[in-house]
């Protein structure tokens, strides 16, 4: 049974996207330089069944904990809806659509950060941190 997370906060599901930022999904062999333009601005694309949805987390800061904002963007045929848009500089929402999506962005975010910790446990030089 899942559970329903249409009634989550929103600091939950900005301390699912930050664990989920925070996993290093590239897939090559060489893992390149961390340079400004990866520290301020990281870009997924999740496909949700039909629609595709853009996540987008920002850091203003060279302090990673500091001033992350993130904007989450549903693409629509010719439309697009912002379903959240939350200023990190500030700590203010300015927009979060409640609704079925985050149920499914949740699971989403779960699933894979199981699958890295998998393909990590096997690797002699990585320590799974409890947080």
């Amino acid at each position: 049974m899942m559970n329903d997370y249409s009634d989550l906060t929103v600091t939950e599901l900005l301390k699912e996207l930050d664990h989920f930022f925070m996993l290093d999904t590239t897939e090559e062999d060489v893992k390149p330089l961390w340079v400004q333009e990866k520290i301020n601005f990281d870009r997924h694309y999740w496909l949700d069944g039909e629609y595709k949805v853009e996540i987008i987390k920002e850091v203003t800061s060279f302090n990673l904990q500091q001033n992350t904002s993130y904007r989450i963007t549903l693409f629509q045929q010719d439309a697009k809806i912002v379903l959240l848009d939350y200023d990190g500089t500030t700590k203010k929402i300015k927009i979060f659509r409640r609704g079925q999506w985050i149920n499914r962005l949740y699971k989403y975010l779960y699933q894979k950060e199981r699958y890295y910790l998998e393909q990590m446990a096997e690797h002699p030089n990585f320590t799974a941190i409890e947080y």
